[in-house]
């Protein structure tokens, strides 16, 4: 399977995105950048439609007190309160 990476921007509002699937996570994270993942898959066929790459400055927010911390798997807050995050 040949690939390309572009770099395109859909702004679309999350309603028409509902039923998709994400599959979303962080590839690596240091002191000042961090690298993520998001896939968008077919609701009904569950095929992968597109993958998202993301590389975020985050020195700056580093040592913000309303950093929080997930356990192994990603799921569950285990310091701080998320929606204080938001």
């Amino acid at each position: 399977m040949a690939q390309l990476q572009a770099h395109v921007l859909f702004p679309i509002s999350k309603e028409l995105l509902s039923d998709y699937g994400f599959e979303k996570q962080v590839l690596n994270m240091g002191k000042t950048l961090a690298y993520t993942e998001t896939k968008l898959f077919h609701p009904e066929s569950n095929k992968l439609l597109a993958t998202g790459l993301h590389t975020k400055y985050i020195a700056a927010s580093h040592d913000n007190p309303k950093n929080v911390t997930f356990d192994e798997s990603g799921e569950n807050v285990i310091k701080g309160n998320f929606d204080e995050a938001e």
